[in-house]
């Protein structure tokens, strides 16, 4: 008799097996699987025909792992890319700042 508990068990095994390790990462691929799983069995299918078509959807471990490795250089070059723009941001403010005057807006003196 099929075990929906095993099944994933041995889904984390392999997905573990295959490099994707962090804990965050695991659980939430096992959210979308469970999810997944019971959007199948709601739309007909048995228990066991459900998990093979949401680990089919949601996909094998190594295509996981070298998306999500894609996805992390994008993470680093969108890091890259932001302190490039904040870089820029800053030197305009300063390239802007009022000189000869003391602040940005010209309050009356006191005193």
């Amino acid at each position: 008799m099929f075990d929906l508990e095993k099944a994933i068990a041995g889904w984390r095994e392999q997905m573990l097996a295959a490099g994707i390790k962090t804990p965050e990462l695991l659980e939430e691929l096992e959210s979308h699987l469970r999810e997944e799983s019971g959007c199948q069995m709601k739309s007909g299918l048995n228990e066991p025909e459900a998990f093979r078509t949401a680990v089919e959807k949601i996909g094998q471990a190594r295509a996981l792992k070298t998306e999500f490795k894609k996805a992390d250089i994008s993470a680093e070059m969108q890091f890259v890319q932001l302190a490039g723009i904040a870089c820029g941001a800053v030197a305009g403010f300063f390239s802007l700042w009022p000189s000869g005057r003391r602040g940005w807006l010209e309050l009356p003196q006191s005193c």
